[in-house]
């Protein structure tokens, strides 16, 4: 059952190397990324130099050996800081709210796989303001069989707006800093579900990974597009979402390292 093979993910069989470990060295930064392919010496990657430090916001804190998490964050300011690197302006409310009603298709389709083939369930009694709630129960029992943790649980809202709402905010952090979406990211449908909300409303929900190097601090890096691959594989869905001509931005900013990236040094945190 697709629940209970999360196991290995959540006891520590991580896949670390999603996202970039940068080294600088000579001026370069050279990087082991994505789903475990690393890129030989010749194909090192020249990326931006780290933003300065400042304050860390508030997501799920980690260790030196953590894998990345879920970072959510409604800030229009993170958002635009996005918009700025990615390419990708920042749109009106009305035309998000067409964008994101256009997903609904396929948000519904990638559920429905959920609850038929991977052993999820509708989350009872429903609530109006959502597109779907559902969730997967604890894969770890204790010896007489009761779940050692709380059930997985994946929510998405009808309309886009309810991400902004100051009110459900903490709502939003527990479904995104939760242990769905981290553990089971790699896995469709729920990595296409989270690569759909990372197109939908980039910069809002960023994984992120931190490492402390010793003799440089804490070297923070964040992705807010998934992957150019994903992209590329499902752009008839996208196309139909955004248009060509969005699409198109999409990919490009999802295809450049520097785009889609973030890099950041906090030399003064261990």
């Amino acid at each position: 059952m697709f629940c209970n093979s999360i196991r290995p993910l959540l006891l520590g069989n991580h896949d670390v190397s999603e996202l970039p470990s940068f080294r600088n060295r000579a001026g370069r930064w050279e990087t082991c990324y994505d789903d475990g392919a690393s890129l030989s010496s010749s194909s090192t990657l020249l990326l931006p130099e780290p933003l300065p430090s400042h304050p860390l916001p508030s997501c799920p804190t980690m260790s030196d050996t953590s894998p990345p998490i879920i970072c959510f964050s409604s800030s229009v300011k993170g958002m635009d800081d996005w918009a700025s690197r990615t390419g990708i302006p920042l749109t009106s409310a009305d035309a998000l709210g067409t964008t994101y009603a256009r997903a609904h298709r396929w948000l519904l389709r990638l559920k429905s796989d959920l609850v038929k083939e991977h052993g999820w369930r509708d989350v009872s009694p429903a609530d109006s303001r959502m597109l779907f709630s559902i969730e997967c129960p604890s894969p770890f029992k204790s010896p007489n069989g009761l779940p050692r943790t709380p059930a997985m649980r994946i929510e998405v809202p009808i309309h886009a707006t309810s991400f902004f709402s100051p009110e459900r905010r903490v709502q939003w952090e527990m479904v995104f800093h939760g242990s769905a979406f981290p553990a089971l990211r790699h896995n469709t449908p729920v990595g296409d579900i989270l690569n759909i909300l990372q197109c939908l409303l980039t910069g809002m929900i960023v994984i992120v990974r931190e490492e402390n190097v010793p003799g440089e601090g804490l070297y923070k890096t964040s992705r807010a597009l998934p992957p150019a691959d994903w992209v590329s594989q499902n752009q008839t869905g996208l196309t139909e979402i955004f248009g060509p001509s969005h699409y198109k931005s999409l990919f490009k900013a999802a295809s450049d390292t520097t785009k889609a990236f973030r890099l950041e040094n906090y030399p003064n945190k261990r």
